[in-house]
C-alpha cells in the first residue's frame, strides 16, 4: 500500500497568502482612514477654537469702537453698523489662514461678528440716518 502525500506548498504560496494579504492590507487601508480623519477633526477643532478667540476679539473691538461712536449713549444703526465692519474687519485681518481653513467668507465673518455683537451691545438700535465715517481697515 502506497502513501500519498500532497504538496500543499504551492496551494499556500498560490491561494492563500494572497487572499490573507488583501485581508491585512484592506484592514490596514481602514484604520489609516480612520486615524487620519480623527487628527483631522482635532485639527479643525484647534483651527475653531483660534478662529473663534479672534471673532470674540473683533467683537469686544467692534463694542469699544460702538461706545466711543455713540457719544450720545444710544446706539444709532450707522454706529453699529460700522462697529460691525470694524469687528469684522479685525478678524479678517487677523486670521485669514484660519478663515480659508473654515471656509469661512467675509460676509459670514461679518454676519458672525455681527450676531455676535448684538448681543453683547444688548441695547436696542435708534434709527439715525445721520452718517459717521468708518476708519479704513486695520493695518
Amino acid at each position: 500500500m502506497e502513501a500519498n502525500v500532497v504538496d500543499f506548498s504551492t496551494f499556500m504560496l498560490n491561494v492563500v497568502v494572497p487572499v490573507l494579504g488583501s485581508i491585512v492590507l484592506g484592514l490596514a487601508s481602514v484604520a489609516a482612514r480612520y486615524v487620519s480623519k480623527k487628527f483631522k477633526l482635532q485639527n479643525d477643532a484647534e483651527i475653531r477654537k483660534y478662529f473663534m478667540k479672534y471673532v470674540q476679539d473683533g467683537v469686544d473691538y467692534g463694542k469699544s469702537q460702538a461706545l466711543q461712536l455713540a457719544q450720545t449713549g444710544k446706539f444709532t444703526l450707522p454706529v453699529k453698523n460700522s462697529a460691525v465692519a470694524m469687528g469684522a474687519n479685525f478678524v479678517i485681518n487677523q486670521a485669514p489662514v484660519a478663515m480659508k481653513a473654515l471656509n469661512f467668507s467675509e460676509a459670514q465673518v461679518r454676519d458672525l461678528v455681527e450676531s455676535k455683537l448684538n448681543a453683547a451691545l444688548g441695547q436696542e438700535i435708534v434709527d439715525d440716518p445721520t452718517p459717521i465715517t468708518i476708519p479704513g481697515p486695520i493695518q
